[in-house]
């Protein structure tokens, strides 16, 4: 181990195996050094890299374990290809769901001081957001601002990975494992509760969708608030990142339906 507790360099050179599909800039890479698989991040970025690491130690035991960060890439833990999402494209028991609650209230344990606030600013941004990359919807904007405004009345923080979501959430070793938590924040608890439980790459059932609230503890009616605003944001994403990764395209008409139904039950009841 090196005096900071990194594990030293592999002793081998390393063996490009496949480039690993993500929704950024940053480039994974699954390699093979010695007898054992690692994942690769290449970022020009260097502080971006540097985020990743901080977080990742914060999130520790939960996120990759760093093997090395040389101010260039990082060389992380391979948490292998059993993502959530994954999980329930298999048809595997959806009963997973209360053990991943479970890591997430343990994540919200984590103290976030150091990181962004995800302010009201934030908020009203991600409703921007929604409205540039869906300017047919501008009719949406009022009440999405609406919503916005109001949940930055709130409070309460805890950490927010800000993109919890199935293919972010991963078990390996019948542990909740989780990637993806460069964007992390302080912020309200519902919104990572909001993003699992309507994550658009997942198709839940709304009495089990019903029950995984009521398992957490949470308020319904907030929460609904939280999922509007949480998938104006993903649908924002999903059309930006369709442009070059036409993988996300698919998420769009079905992120878009949940809002509006989700805007038609919250405000129009």
């Amino acid at each position: 181990m090196s005096e900071d507790g990194r594990a030293l360099p592999p002793p081998t050179p390393m063996e490009i195996i496949e480039l690993l599909q993500d929704g950024s800039d940053r480039i994974f890479y699954r390699v093979k050094w010695g007898d054992r698989t690692a994942i690769l991040l290449r970022d020009e970025d260097t502080e971006a890299l540097e985020r990743y690491s901080k977080i990742a130690q914060m999130l520790r035991p939960f996120s990759p374990e760093i093997y090395r960060f040389d101010g260039r890439e990082i060389l992380m833990e391979d948490l292998g290809n059993e993502s959530l999402y994954r999980w329930m494209r298999e048809g595997r028991s959806p009963d997973i769901y209360f053990r991943v609650l479970d890591t997430l209230r343990d994540i919200q344990k984590i103290e976030c001081e150091g990181l962004a606030q995800f302010t009201g600013e934030s908020l009203l941004a991600e409703v921007e957001y929604f409205i540039r990359w869906n300017s047919h919807m501008l009719h949406l904007k009022e009440i999405l601002e609406e919503n916005a405004l109001f949940l930055s009345t709130l409070g309460e923080r805890t950490f927010m990975h800000r993109d919890f979501q199935s293919r972010n959430i991963f078990i390996k070793g019948n542990r909740i494992r989780i990637i993806d938590f460069q964007s992390a924040h302080c912020g309200h608890p519902y919104y990572d509760l909001a993003s699992l439980l309507w994550d658009p790459y997942v198709d839940l059932k709304d009495d089990f969708r019903h029950r995984l609230a009521e398992y957490y503890g949470a308020d319904m009616d907030l929460l609904m608030k939280f999922a509007i605003q949480r998938l104006a944001q993903a649908t924002a994403a999903y059309r930006k990142l369709s442009r070059k990764k036409p993988f996300f395209g698919q998420f769009i008409p079905k992120s878009t339906r949940r809002l509006i139904r989700l805007i038609k039950t919250v405000y129009e009841r």
